[in-house]
């Protein structure tokens, strides 16, 4: 997870806007126990509120806020979004990190 780990940091760096230091530890977090062979994200950037978005091809988002993790699934034009509660520190939510592993792309 060292790559995604590497561009969230970049993109942090390069970024004009506010993010929230609590979203950017939960983000390190996320990547770091989640240690799943992802293929690289399409887009890193702040989200609309001050938290980190990553986004994948063919549709998946997971925005990442200070207190909680959003995993989009924008497919066809569809909106589903899954809400899961965490805070740095916490145990990674397992329903969350099983929604990366059956959608998110592999690294090749």
């Amino acid at each position: 997870m060292v790559g995604i780990l590497d561009s969230i940091s970049k993109a942090i760096r390069e970024e004009t806007g506010e993010i929230d230091p609590a979203a950017i530890e939960n983000a390190k977090e996320l990547f770091e126990v989640a240690d799943l062979p992802l293929a690289e994200p399409v887009e890193i950037g702040r989200g609309y509120w001050p938290t980190l978005q990553v986004d994948w091809d063919p549709g998946f988002q997971i925005e990442i806020f200070a207190d909680s993790y959003e995993f989009y699934d924008l497919r066809d034009g569809g909106f589903d979004v899954k809400e899961f509660k965490h805070k740095p520190g916490e145990t990674i939510p397992a329903e969350l990190v099983a929604l990366m592993e059956k959608f998110l792309p592999k690294r090749r």
